[in-house]
């Protein structure tokens, strides 16, 4: 079950990600349909300095193509609503830090990346990870929500709580956040989530597979608990609902006011359909997987020009006959399961399948 349960985590990424071009297309799309698109650049649980540093050049440059990217709704232009999530361990918190510690290293980190991205109008999204990283996550946000209020720019950071831990866990740093905005009157966006894996090597998560009835409960007392402290504290909690599960959209429906709907890319077309069509706008947590490509930068010197182009060509010539050997083992699949002669798939010829004839024939 394990296994079955890793593969399904690894095949949801890999068959989910995309470029920022096609991030931005699909942002675009959803934002036609009063959505729009959460971007995730691939990576966490870096070790090395230079991972971090890789990870966060990619992070402005996804930034500032969100905030150059318009997109056409009707007869006008309009300014791309996209926005960025981030993690903690991709910014240093598992990595052998400088000077100064770990904590401090990925602080300085994240807080580079939500200050530029807030400043260009980007919205942000903090990713709450297993538990080690729990209570630093929530010391960041409440340190980061504080400057961004100074700053005039309230509304721009979010948090995601998980609802796979135990009771008092789960609602206990939902009430820290919480606190921030009673005491401070500091305005706190928060996303519920079930949580979509189990946390590696993490004791303190609640496994799905023994756990459901457990988990659930817990979110259903974290949208209790969100709608109570709206009606008590009305204007200083935002609410994202994201879950895949019809009764807890339901119970958000009933008791929080005003609160987006988010669901990961890929999962459940026709439910998504349907509450587009009750005039629900979707929010799609979307993967980006950054090819070295589109990290490079186009050189000046027209011979160096001339072979990154042929690296390109290379390398798409490379994935369309992997493209072409998938296709192929589906073909034969479909043929050994039919017990046909004859098969003709997309952009394959058809195939004969028969004895060998000899020389002499």
């Amino acid at each position: 079950m394990i296994v079955k349960r890793k593969m399904a985590e690894v095949g949801y990424r890999v068959w989910s990600a995309a470029g920022i071009e096609n991030g931005l297309k699909h942002a675009d799309k959803l934002q036609r349909r009063g959505g729009g698109a959460i971007l995730n650049i691939l990576g966490e649980h870096h070790h090395s300095e230079k991972a971090v540093e890789r990870d966060i050049q990619s992070y402005y440059d996804l930034i500032d193509r969100i905030a150059e990217h318009r997109v056409k709704t009707g007869r006008q232009w309009a300014r791309s609503n996209a926005r960025i999530s981030i993690k903690p361990t991709q910014f240093g918190f598992h990595s052998i830090a400088p000077e100064g510690g770990r904590s401090k290293f990925t602080m300085e980190n994240l807080w580079a990346i939500i200050n530029y991205a807030t400043k260009n109008g980007i919205k942000v999204e903090m990713d709450i990870e297993d538990s080690s990283s729990h209570n630093f996550t929530i010391r960041a946000y409440r340190e980061f929500a504080r400057r961004l209020n100074v700053g005039g720019r309230n509304g721009m950071l979010a948090l995601a709580l998980q609802a796979n831990y135990p009771r008092n866990h789960a609602l206990g740093l939902m009430r820290r956040v919480l606190s921030l905005a009673e005491n401070q009157k500091i305005p706190v966006g928060l996303r519920l989530c079930k949580g979509i894996y189990q946390p590696p090597n993490d004791p303190n998560a609640l496994s799905e597979q023994t756990h459901l009835a457990s988990i659930l409960q817990n979110y259903r007392s974290m949208v209790v608990l969100s709608h109570n402290f709206q009606v008590q504290h009305p204007g200083l909690l935002k609410i994202a609902m994201a879950s895949h599960r019809d009764d807890m959209h339901d119970l958000a429906d009933t008791l929080v006011k005003d609160h987006e709907t988010q669901m990961l890319k890929g999962i459940r077309g026709p439910f998504k359909r349907m509450l587009a069509r009750e005039g629900k706008g979707i929010w799609e947590y979307t993967p980006i997987a950054i090819s070295s490509t589109e990290k490079t930068k186009k050189p000046r010197n027209i011979f160096k020009r001339v072979g990154r182009s042929w690296r390109i060509e290379r390398e798409r010539q490379q994935s369309a006959g992997a493209y072409a050997e998938r296709r192929f083992g589906k073909a034969m699949k479909l043929l050994w399961r039919t017990g046909t002669d004859y098969v003709t798939p997309k952009y394959f010829p058809p195939i004969r399948i028969g004895k060998k004839r000899s020389r002499e024939e």
